[in-house]
């Protein structure tokens, strides 16, 4: 069975276009030499783009979903031996809180809403990425 998209392709294209921002956060963890970290970024780079190509639910929202969940978890636990703790977890806190605000706007189908919200979503979370991968420290 063939099924629609959650979103309109006006909505979903601007989100897998900032999708690509987790290449800059990850080719910037190679340029700082901390290749470990570049695979988080990297990893979610593909899952995003995979689903945002085309989002329906199923097992390549699921995958990335979760994948970017459990890099959350270990980039927090990361960042507590890093010199940017603060600036990683704020940037991470207002992103995660765009994340929160915009599926209260899905829910009650304000799409456009939601998509500017998610949109800082990914923008906030790559800017506290690039700190936490600036100096890991």
């Amino acid at each position: 069975m063939y099924e629609l998209p959650c979103l309109l392709p006006a909505q979903y294209n601007l989100l897998y276009s900032t999708s690509w921002l987790t290449l800059v956060s990850g080719s910037y963890a190679l340029l700082k030499k901390n290749d470990n970290y570049s695979i988080l970024p990297f990893s979610i780079f593909a899952t995003s783009l995979i689903y945002w190509k085309y989002p329906v639910y199923g097992w390549r929202r699921n995958l990335d979903v979760y994948l970017v969940q459990s890099t959350a978890v270990i980039q927090a636990y990361l960042s507590f031996y890093s010199s940017n703790f603060f600036y990683y977890n704020l940037f991470s806190f207002v992103g995660g809180s765009c994340y929160c605000i915009s599926h209260y706007f899905f829910r009650r189908k304000y799409y456009w809403t939601y998509t500017c919200f998610h949109i800082g979503l990914h923008v906030l979370t790559n800017i506290g990425n690039m700190c936490l991968y600036h100096n890991p420290n």
